[in-house]
């Protein structure tokens, strides 16, 4: 199957309440909707995803946002600091370690909002 070929057919099957819980709890450990997930048990890891999921973007956008929060108010009270003439040595210190572990928190989200990009292609 490649990766531009279309879906137009459908496929159902039934489940127990039970075997649709384990299928929905399943999906989620992996962060797949329930299609994706069955889709990757069938064809193997390399079945193409469907959309982005919507509640992960969300999710994503709001550890980012976060995130480039908190860099911006370090980086103002840096600024203001020294403007004053106010910013010793160690509060500089304690600053740069602050916007060093907001970058690597960069990192997990980031990769997160590159997988679900990647669905789309």
């Amino acid at each position: 199957m490649t990766q531009t070929t279309l879906r137009t057919t459908e496929f159902k099957f039934r489940l127990s309440e039970e075997e649709a819980d384990i299928l929905q709890n399943n999906a989620g450990d992996h962060r797949l909707t329930k299609a994706d997930y069955v889709r990757q048990i069938v064809f193997g890891p390399g079945a193409k995803n469907g959309l982005p999921n919507g509640p992960k973007l969300q999710s994503i956008a709001q550890k980012l946002a976060g995130i480039s929060n908190n860099l911006n108010q370090c980086q103002a009270a840096i600024n203001s600091a020294q403007a004053n003439g106010k910013l010793s040595p160690d509060q500089f210190a304690a600053m740069h370690k602050a916007i060093s572990h907001g970058l690597e928190a960069w990192v997990e989200p980031l990769e997160e909002l590159r997988a679900e990009i990647g669905k789309l292609r």
